[in-house]
């Protein structure tokens, strides 16, 4: 045992072989969580691998992923009522709501990068 707590094991060409736990969920890892491991393996190395031999870095990448989604539907909501995007236009215009939705969506997806996922 180290101070990361890993047990290893002998291979049989004599190397030792950490047998970390990665506490995989059932669910696959989402969007904003696969992006934020991404960006912390290339861009934060350090605390990469610091969370990878914790045991913790799955648990960040999913909470990651919700806070995000959660963060994704406020902002949406709140943007289209900014902008007085309401059902009633869905119905009257559709392509008019799409194209009004689809620019806010990118514009909170923007704002969930820069604030969240690649902070």
């Amino acid at each position: 045992m180290n101070k990361f707590n890993i047990e290893y094991k002998t291979g049989k060409d004599g190397l030792l072989y950490p047998l970390i736990d990665f506490g995989q969920k059932d669910e696959p890892l989402g969007k904003y969580g696969s992006l934020r491991g991404r960006f912390l393996k290339e861009h934060k190395s350090d605390t990469y691998a610091d969370m990878l031999m914790n045991g913790t870095l799955l648990n960040h990448l999913y909470d990651i992923d919700e806070i995000c989604h959660a963060q994704m539907k406020k902002l949406v909501s709140e943007m289209a009522k900014q902008e007085g995007i309401i059902e009633q236009l869905k119905s009257i215009n559709p392509m008019e709501w799409v194209r009004k939705m689809n620019i806010i969506c990118a514009l909170a997806e923007e704002t969930i990068f820069s604030e969240i996922v690649y902070l």
